[in-house]
């Protein structure tokens, strides 16, 4: 199983076996905006529905059926729900979507292996580990098909990768990283992650698209991780400070970092940004419940919750041009049942 040695703040249902590696502003986190609108959702015979990511109005993520076992689905933009399984599989789950319908994600045998697979618009699932590996983990996917993730060698060392369309894989790692975890991936082939080097350290990196990197961490940071990054070369991120609490933040192209977290935040997470570079997430209280958000580019968060639940997570905002800001996640009612929502403005 791949080891949760950087976990951010757990919520319900997290991905199974998945390493999320996984000047301060606080900014004032108004409620959730009179206007929004929030669909709840399941997959039918579903305990637990857990959406992962959306693109283009369409939802992709997992389900948990009464067996225990995991399966992907795609919602559509209309909210008819297709489920699937790779080839093999013991388990199965969506982890990213494109604007083209293509679907990223993982899945393990009955020998608990744990591999990526990419699925097509028509439904073709084409199952895939870079050279080496012992575990991979699959995760954000570009709107030219691109596949950013990491595996995990034979000696128990993870290393990030970018998978091409066309299904060449190469294997990547900043200098002095003894773990390396690729997380995000935009339309020009940049992706952001975190790595940790040989003193026990923790870095946020960009990795150009020619292989150059570039490393950063917020002021007073001791764990960085870089989770998107945009169009614009925009990442959005969390990090760890001195005293183990998290923290959102915004890297500008120029390299200027923006700390940020909603008010009585405990614990930021941020999951994603689109390419206006607004950016959603989940955030802690101090009475340990969680509660969606959004950031507007403007600095403005604005809280996420939906009526009458006991936890609230986005996990997911659209970035296409008629996205509407789309935002999807996860939700548990107060009796304990996971189940997914999309809010539109």
């Amino acid at each position: 199983m791949l080891k949760n040695r950087f976990g951010a703040p757990a919520r319900r249902g997290a991905l199974r076996g998945a390493v999320v590696f996984s000047v301060a502003v606080a900014i004032w986190a108004s409620p959730a905006s009179a206007g929004s609108k929030i669909k709840t959702f399941a997959v039918s015979g579903a305990t637990g529905t857990f959406p992962e990511a959306i693109a283009n109005g369409a939802i992709a993520g997992w389900y948990r059926d009464s067996s225990q076992v995991d399966h992907g689905f795609l919602r559509a933009s209309d909210g008819a729900i297709a489920t699937f399984d790779a080839p093999g599989s013991a388990g199965t789950q969506g982890t990213g979507i494109n604007d083209n319908g293509t679907i990223s994600g993982i899945y393990w045998d009955s020998g608990d292996i744990y591999h990526g697979y990419v699925r097509a618009a028509d439904g073709t699932i084409t199952p895939f580990d870079p050279k080496g590996s012992e575990m991979t983990y699959a995760g954000d996917i570009s709107d030219k098909g691109a596949i950013t993730g990491y595996y995990e060698d034979r000696n128990g060392v993870y290393h990030g990768y970018v998978r091409a369309a066309d299904g060449a894989i190469t294997s990547f790692d900043p200098k002095g990283s003894v773990l390396t975890v690729g997380n995000g991936i935009n339309n020009d082939g940049a992706i952001t992650g975190g790595y940790e080097d040989g003193s026990g350290n923790y870095h946020g990196y960009v990795r150009a698209r020619d292989g150059t990197f570039t490393v950063f961490d917020p002021p007073g940071s001791t764990i960085t991780n870089g989770i998107g990054i945009n169009s614009k070369g925009v990442i959005a991120g969390w990090y760890v400070d001195g005293s183990g609490d998290y923290h959102g933040y915004v890297r500008a192209r120029d390299g200027t970092i923006t700390s940020f977290d909603p008010k009585g935040s405990v614990q930021t997470t941020v999951v994603g940004l689109d390419n206006e570079g607004e950016i959603t997430g989940y955030w802690e209280d101090d009475m340990s419940a969680y509660h969606g958000f959004v950031r507007s580019t403007k600095g403005t968060i604005t809280s996420i919750d939906v009526m009458n639940a006991f936890e609230t997570y986005a996990m997911g905002i659209d970035s296409s041009s008629s996205d509407k800001n789309g935002i999807s996640g996860q939700y548990t009612s107060a009796r304990g049942r996971d189940r997914g929502f999309l809010r539109t403005p």
